[in-house]
Formats: C-alpha cells, sequence, structure tokens
C-alpha cells in the first residue's frame, strides 16, 4: 500500500519481512529442453522414434507449446505439455517416411516454447529405401524380360496359354503394389510383392522345363540319331565283336591242341617203328589220338559255321531284331538273380 507499515524504513516488497509474501515473489520462466540424438535411420514406409525431454528450471508452472519443422516426413509430437515447478517429462516424437519419400538425408526441427521463451533441435533424418519397394523395381524388369521369352515360345508354337495367364496375375499384383506406394499402404505393398514374386517362380519353373522340351523338339533327329548310333554300336559289341572275337579265340586254343595231337600221333609212330613201344600200346594211343583229333577237327569246324553266322547279313538282321527283347531279358535275370540274393538267408 506503500506504506511503512512497522516502520523499519522499509515499504511494501522492499521490506525483508514482506519478500515471501506471493505477491512479493518475482515469476522466472525458464526450462531444459533435450533430444536423445541428433541424427535417425528411417526406411521408405517405416517408422522412427527420438525422445524428448522437458524439465522446469523456474519457479512458476509452465504451459509449453510443441512445433515441428522438417523438410520430409510426417513428424508427430503431442502439441502442449504442462510442467509443474521443477517438473519433468519425456515425450516420444515420432517420424514416419512415406514410401515416396526420396532415399536421402532431411534436417528437422523441434520448438518448444513459453509465451515470453522459444527452444529449438535440430536433428538429421536419413530416410533408407525400402527393400521390398527395391525389389518391386526388379520385378518389372524380370517380368518384361518373361514376356519376351514366353513370346519366342508362342513362336516356336508352343503351349502358353498358363504362362500368359499367369504373367497378367503377376502384372495385377505388380500394378497394387504401385498403388500402396502411392497410399503409403506398406502391408498391401509387402503382400503384392510376395504374390508377384511367386508368380514369377512359377513362370521360371514352368520355363526351364519349356527350354529342355524346346531342346528335344529342335534337336529331335539328331537325338534320335545319336540314340540309333548307340544302339547300333552296343549291338555290333555285344552281338557281334565280343562273339567273333571269343570264337577266334577258342578256335586258337583248339588249333594248338590239334597240332599237339598230331605232333603225339608222330612221335607214338616213330616210337613204333623204332620198336620202343609195343603193338597194343601203339594201337591204343594212336586210336586215342585219332578220336581226339576228330573231335577237335569237328568242334572247330562247328566254330567256324558259328563265325560265319556271325557276319552274315541275314544273321546280322534276325539278331538285330530279337536285341531289344534280349536286353529286356538280360535286365530281368539280372534283378531276379539279386533279388534272390537279397532274399536268401544270411548266415
Amino acid at each position: 500500500d506503500g506504506i511503512d507499515n512497522d516502520c523499519d524504513g522499509f515499504t511494501d516488497c522492499f521490506d525483508p519481512d514482506c519478500s515471501k509474501d506471493p505477491a512479493c515473489i518475482v515469476k522466472v520462466e525458464d526450462f531444459n529442453f533435450t533430444i536423445d540424438t541428433n541424427a535417425i535411420n528411417v526406411v521408405q514406409g517405416g517408422n522412427g522414434t527420438i525422445i524428448g525431454s522437458v524439465f522446469n528450471l523456474g519457479n512458476t508452472k509452465l504451459t509449453l507449446n510443441v512445433g515441428i519443422e522438417g523438410e520430409c516426413c510426417d513428424i508427430i509430437s503431442q502439441k502442449e505439455i504442462i510442467l509443474p515447478v521443477e517438473g519433468e517429462k519425456d515425450f516420444p516424437i515420432i517420424i514416419h517416411a512415406p514410401l515416396l519419400t526420396e532415399p536421402k538425408e532431411y534436417l528437422a526441427k523441434i520448438k518448444v516454447s513459453t509465451t515470453t521463451l522459444e527452444k529449438e533441435r535440430t536433428f538429421k533424418i536419413n530416410v533408407n529405401e525400402n527393400p521390398t519397394k527395391k525389389s518391386l523395381n526388379n520385378l518389372e524388369e524380370e517380368l518384361s524380360k518373361i514376356k519376351s521369352e514366353i513370346k519366342s515360345y508362342e513362336k516356336e508354337g508352343m503351349d502358353v496359354s498358363s504362362l500368359n495367364s499367369e504373367s497378367i496375375e503377376v502384372e495385377k499384383n505388380i500394378e497394387n503394389a504401385k498403388s500402396a506406394i502411392k497410399e503409403d499402404n506398406i502391408f498391401m505393398l509387402e503382400n503384392s510383392v510376395s504374390s508377384a514374386k511367386k508368380g514369377i517362380e512359377f513362370i521360371n519353373s514352368r520355363i526351364t522345363s519349356m527350354k529342355i522340351e524346346k531342346f528335344f523338339y529342335k534337336n529331335k533327329w539328331y537325338i534320335l540319331s545319336g540314340i540309333l548310333v548307340v544302339f547300333l554300336l552296343s549291338f555290333l559289341i555285344t552281338e557281334v565283336l565280343i562273339p567273333y572275337y571269343r570264337l577266334k579265340k577258342e578256335i586258337i586254343g583248339l588249333k594248338e591242341k590239334e597240332k599237339i595231337s598230331e605232333k603225339t600221333e608222330m612221335t607214338t609212330e616213330k616210337q613204333y617203328f623204332t620198336r620202343q613201344i609195343d603193338r597194343d600200346t601203339f594201337v591204343k594211343i594212336m586210336t586215342e589220338e585219332h578220336n581226339k583229333l576228330l573231335e577237335l577237327r569237328s568242334t572247330i569246324a562247328e566254330k567256324k559255321r558259328e563265325i560265319s553266322d556271325i557276319i552274315s547279313i541275314k544273321h546280322m538282321v534276325d539278331k538285330l531284331l530279337k536285341f531289344p527283347s534280349h536286353i529286356v531279358e538280360k535286365a530281368e535275370q539280372s534283378i531276379t538273380r539279386r533279388f534272390r540274393k537279397n532274399k536268401s538267408p544270411h548266415r
């Protein structure tokens, strides 16, 4: 009231006795503002969070207003914070990078203010490319190549109707993925790209089998010729060359025995005429050797006839016609022997 009421020479708030009166306390507005990081990485279509902290350094309750400025992204935070004296509060700052955001580094500011005081912090937002979005670009390139390949098979006269249907489905999924990017729908993007990938995997697996079909179709005469050559070589080796050389070897062995028998006859005659053996022994040996010679010469003649048959055209044709069934018969015999061997009890 401007009067020295206690007569101590001081009036109103200048009087030490009145210093604690609410009317004499000077209001001090001050606060501290920090953020937990100065840089954050966010993937296209994803979110990131920075934590802001405020502390009331003054002697009066504060109403803080939060404002955000950014070169990119959707940055969300609470707009107003009430802080009591010596009060402290953490609050999230959520950064969302839309799928259309260009991958690069951006700057953002967050301002916290009262009616008389303002504080701000700057931070970097590093927007990284979304891997699903990147794979979408690869799928488009791959589909373009696949469609060209399908056309080439169609020109060859091959049935590509299932591939055309599947490629149309893949195109639809790719278009859905592009729409999802515009709408910033990460779930729709991931589902569409996943479906497109499965479709392309199916087409690629089918194309692989068609490549094999195309190879056999274009080279069928070469393949048939090769099979025929292998068949004829197998026939010549197993039915002509091997039997021929086996018989030749047997004839050589028989002729060796024939020479030994002839030599034995000559030796026996010499021994008889020089009186080294008696007549009965001579007759017995000569009879045995003569019979042996007749048998050997008969066998040699039979083997020669077999060789003649082997190399005769008619015999070759007959054998050639029976060769496939002969192979099947041998295979059956081999399987039967193995089955019996496996079935026999172990000792």
